[in-house]
């Protein structure tokens, strides 16, 4: 799974530094944190957010289970080119195309 789908990974990076404190994170801007793919600066601010907004917090919980079920799925298949993988923000291991 790409994490920045439809824009450049640096223009989402741009957006996530100048996010205004009351808005919300975007899908893409979730999707790089729960892959752990965010720099440390921009996961404090992402997790600040996080501990006030119920909203992106479900929004986060939701993603969080599509990418356990993602990772069921490519485990349960025999598919060799679906070997790779990673680890989500909590810990969760997943799988990709290597």
């Amino acid at each position: 799974m790409e994490p920045s789908v439809g824009k450049p990974e640096q223009e989402i990076r741009e957006a996530m530094r100048s996010m205004p404190p009351a808005a919300h994170w975007n899908e893409e801007v979730l999707e790089i944190y729960a892959l752990v793919q965010s720099a440390p600066e921009e996961t404090d601010a992402i997790e600040e957010h996080l501990l006030v907004c119920r909203e992106c917090q479900d929004r986060l919980r939701k993603l969080d289970e599509f990418i356990s079920a993602l990772q069921a799925t490519l485990n349960a298949t025999d598919d060799p080119s679906l070997t790779g993988g990673g680890t989500t923000r909590d810990g969760a291991q997943y799988e990709r195309p290597g």
